[in-house]
Parts: C-alpha cells; sequence; structure tokens
C-alpha cells in the first residue's frame, strides 16, 4: 500500500518539474527573470520554510499538531490558487516576442 502512495506523489512530483522550468521562463522577461524567479524563490523559503519549525514546535508544545497541519494545507492550497487563477495566458507573450510564436 504504501508504495502506492509513493507511485501517485511521483505523479504530482514529474507534473511539476516538467513544467516548473517554462512556467518560471514565462512569468518574466528575460532581463529581470532570474531576479524574479530568484526572489520569489528566496521569499516564499523564507516565509513558510523559516517559520514552519517554528509553527511545529508551538503545536507540538501545546499539543495543536493539528494547527500545524491546517498551516501547511493552507500554504499549499493558496499556492495552488495562485496557479489555477493567476497564471493563465492565452494570448502572445514576451517569450514569443523573444523568440518567435512556438504554435
Amino acid at each position: 500500500m504504501s508504495i502506492l502512495f509513493v507511485l501517485v506523489a511521483y505523479v504530482f512530483l514529474a507534473g511539476y518539474t516538467s513544467i516548473n522550468a517554462l512556467v518560471k521562463a514565462e512569468q518574466f522577461p528575460k532581463h529581470i527573470r532570474a531576479l524574479g524567479v530568484g526572489l520569489g524563490y528566496g521569499l516564499a523559503n523564507a516565509i513558510f520554510g523559516g517559520t514552519a519549525p517554528m509553527v511545529y514546535e508551538w503545536a507540538t508544545v501545546h499539543n495543536q499538531v493539528n494547527w500545524f497541519i491546517a498551516y501547511i494545507t493552507c500554504g499549499v492550497f493558496i499556492s495552488l490558487m495562485v496557479y489555477i487563477f493567476w497564471l493563465k495566458n492565452k494570448s502572445e507573450t514576451h517569450l514569443d516576442r523573444e523568440q518567435g510564436a512556438a504554435y
């Protein structure tokens, strides 16, 4: 049964990693791409990765581990909503103008 959970997790991981570079490339024009990707990555890790151990310790000490699970779930949900509703482009992007249309 555990192997089934691992395989399902790898399906989601493969879906993310297969488009990760393209999504990041389409978010920013080439002259600020490294700054845009790096700043977003650094801030997200500082805010969520930096506070997760503190929130977990607080939850463990106060016997409220469910609050930690809710905290992580909310972070994942917010990230999902950004990808679903904010990252939509159906028209020509700056990448098309830089390199030519791919379709």
